[in-house]
C-alpha cells in the first residue's frame, strides 16, 4: 500500500463526517466561501490538528516518515478542495459558460490559499501556538490588511492568500510558506 493511501485512508476513517460536510460546501464556485471551508479543513482535519490533539505521535508508528505524513497531508488537502471544485464548475457550467482561462485561474487560485494556509497552520502547530487559533487571527489579520486602502496603491494585496492581486507573487509568497513550514516541521523531528 502507498504512503500516501496510509495516510488517507487514516483521516478518511476518523473524520469522515467532518470532511463529508466540508467536501459539500467546497462544491460552492464561489472563491470567497471556498476559502473559509478550505481553512476549516486545514485547521479541523488535517495535520496541524493531529500534532495539537496528540495523534500525531500514534501517527509516527505507522510506516511513515515525517516527511511522508507531511506531504500526504498536503495532497490530501489538495485533492479535497479541487476535487470538489471541479465538480462545482461542472454544475456551473450548465447555467454560465466559463472560459478555460477562468476555471484554471479558479483552481490556480485554490492551490494558492491552500498552500499559504496549510504553511501557516503547520508553522503554528509546530511552535505549540495551537492548529486553530493563530491561523484564524492570521486569516483575519490578512483579510484586513488587504483591504486596508485604495485598491491599487496596496502593495500587501499583491502577495495576500485571500486577495491574490498578483498571483504569480502571491502562488510564490504561498509556496515559500509552505517549505518553510516543511523544513522546520523537519527541523524539530531531528532536534527531539
Amino acid at each position: 500500500m502507498n504512503k500516501v493511501e496510509v495516510y488517507f485512508i487514516k483521516t478518511l476513517k476518523e473524520r469522515a463526517g467532518l470532511l463529508l460536510i466540508l467536501t459539500l460546501l467546497l462544491l460552492i464556485p464561489n472563491f470567497s466561501w471556498r476559502i473559509f471551508f478550505i481553512f476549516l479543513m486545514i485547521t479541523l482535519v488535517l495535520l496541524p490538528r493531529d500534532m495539537c490533539n496528540g495523534k500525531f505521535n500514534i501517527m509516527m508508528e505507522l510506516p511513515l516518515s515525517r516527511k511522508d505524513v507531511f506531504w500526504s497531508s498536503y495532497i490530501f488537502l489538495l485533492v479535497f478542495s479541487i476535487f470538489p471544485q471541479m465538480i462545482g464548475y461542472s454544475f456551473e457550467s450548465i447555467f454560465v459558460i466559463q472560459s478555460p482561462w477562468s476555471v484554471g485561474y479558479g483552481f490556480l487560485s485554490t492551490l494558492t490559499f491552500s498552500s499559504a494556509y496549510f504553511g501557516i497552520a503547520m508553522l503554528s502547530a509546530s511552535f505549540g501556538f495551537g492548529n486553530f487559533g493563530v491561523p484564524f487571527l492570521v486569516f483575519i489579520a490578512d483579510a484586513f490588511l488587504g483591504s486596508i486602502g485604495w485598491y491599487d496603491l496596496n502593495p500587501y494585496r499583491m502577495i495576500s492568500p485571500i486577495y491574490q492581486e498578483n498571483i504569480t507573487l502571491a502562488l510564490i509568497f504561498a509556496l515559500s510558506l509552505l517549505m518553510i513550514s516543511y523544513f522546520i516541521f523537519e527541523r524539530k523531528g531531528k532536534i527531539k
